[in-house]
């Protein structure tokens, strides 16, 4: 008990401290090197920043390096006939894409980036929507209802192979579901995992898919779902939140018109318990040339930040401070987030500025940026959820870091937390300086 009264007078201490957020984006065209509508894209979290993106005419496309350079990897191997709806990756370099050639369906896989193919899975009607390669051996795949049940399918073996038992799920009337239209979440290693269809109804399962639960929503179509933990965003023509999984959902106000088909609730800022991430940027995009953006948690004051000059956006993913959107022109935009933080009434820039840490979620490792502008003492805690203290990482006198004896401001002290010997969940760390303190959140999913 008294360590969680101590972690909520820091945490009081933080809040009195007026924290101020503001998010600078800068946007970038990348090359593809395609003009065909590219339809969906990932990232692998886990273990690279590896990138990858599909779309029609059998394109899977590449990159190892943010999107400087993207790299064809399907070319003469994967039928131009077929056009793929979903992406995922794999550990450690898995890649695996679903697409359709008239009414029958191909799932091909690829263990070295690109180099050789083999299909894993067909089938003559039933389109697949969503493919999705986790962690534990948890790998699933949704796709439209054929002979009266859902497409779902499950491998425990990174997508080598997949198997429907135990995963029935009876279609309601003639509801059918959209590509990329489903996400997953890890908790306690077990898969939170939601899918939307055309029938009022987002299909919820905290089984890792073997038991369902129809949710019902106001939006008829649903084209798009994000989830950090139980906080859920719904996209159909209209912006949907929940706060319990689904339970109950709530309309937001946003601009623009027509179908959202991707959102981003990265979770960048997340400093305090009890602040509902209200504080977190959220990117939607609808299928037009626009990035809509607000920094609320998606509830108001929703901004245009971006217009591309061609084509309609489809899909959208991202990578610690990074985000990709793709269109239906081959166009790639990407989006690099920096977030500068200041406490009131002092004057910025303080003696250090703490970031976000990278990759997050992360498994079992994570770094943590500190910035240093003045020579300062940093003690860097790790706190569990209920405000255990976990370890201290720095005890420390740091200085500004310079290159060739000149001061750099904007490099980071980087520290590793090695999360090997903990349990899945969330975790928040602490940096106590001389003039203030200031945490934020992170997630470790085994």
């Amino acid at each position: 008990m008294k360590y969680l009264v101590l972690f909520l007078l820091i945490i009081a201490h933080l809040q009195s401290q007026s924290i101020n957020y503001e998010y600078i984006i800068n946007w970038s065209e990348q090359n593809s090197g395609v003009n065909t509508s590219l339809n969906s894209i990932t990232v692998n979290n886990y273990s690279s920043n590896l990138i990858a993106a599909c779309g029609n005419s059998g394109v899977v496309l590449l990159t190892t390096n943010l999107g400087i350079t993207w790299n064809n990897i399907s070319f003469g191997k994967i039928p131009s006939n077929i056009d793929l709806n979903t992406v995922s990756i794999g550990i450690p370099n898995i890649v695996i894409v679903a697409g359709n050639s008239g009414n029958t369906t191909y799932v091909y896989r690829t263990e070295n980036g690109g180099l050789n193919w083999n299909i894993v899975f067909t089938q003559p009607i039933g389109k697949i929507n969503s493919i999705f390669l986790g962690m534990n051996n948890f790998s699933f795949m949704t796709g439209n209802p054929v002979g009266g049940r859902w497409s779902l399918w499950k491998s425990n073996n990174q997508g080598a192979s997949w198997d429907s038992s135990g995963m029935y799920l009876p279609q309601n009337n003639s509801e059918s579901g959209f590509v990329n239209s489903f996400v997953a979440f890890q908790h306690n290693n077990v898969y939170n995992t939601w899918f939307g269809t055309n029938n009022h109804r987002i299909y919820y399962s905290n089984s890792s898919g073997t038991n369902w639960i129809a949710q019902y929503i106001a939006e008829q179509n649903i084209y798009s779902l994000f989830s950090l933990g139980g906080y859920v965003l719904s996209g159909g023509e209209n912006l949907y939140s929940s706060t319990n999984y689904g339970s109950i959902w709530s309309m937001e106000v946003t601009p623009g018109t027509g179908n959202i088909n991707g959102i981003l609730y990265p979770g960048l800022v997340v400093a305090i318990p009890g602040d509902n991430l209200q504080n977190s940027p959220t990117f939607i995009i609808r299928n037009n040339k626009k990035i809509y953006f607000t920094d609320n948690g998606g509830n108001s004051d929703w901004e245009e930040k971006y217009t591309s000059a061609n084509g309609n956006y489809n899909h959208m993913a991202y990578f610690f401070n990074n985000i990709w959107a793709i269109r239906d022109d081959g166009g790639i935009t990407r989006g690099t987030i920096d977030v500068i933080t200041s406490v009131e009434p002092n004057n910025y820039p303080y003696t250090f500025e703490l970031k976000q840490n990278y990759p997050n979620p992360f498994n079992p490792k994570t770094t943590i940026p500190i910035y240093v502008y003045r020579s300062t003492h940093i003690k860097l805690n790790i706190y569990n959820s209920t405000g255990r203290l976990m370890e201290t990482l720095v005890d420390e006198q740091m200085n500004v870091l310079t290159y060739d004896n000149i001061i750099n401001y904007g490099y980071p002290h980087r520290v590793e937390w090695d999360a090997t010997n903990y349990p899945s969940g969330v975790y928040y760390y602490e940096v106590i300086g001389d003039d203030f303190i200031e945490a934020r959140k992170m997630m470790l999913v085994k």
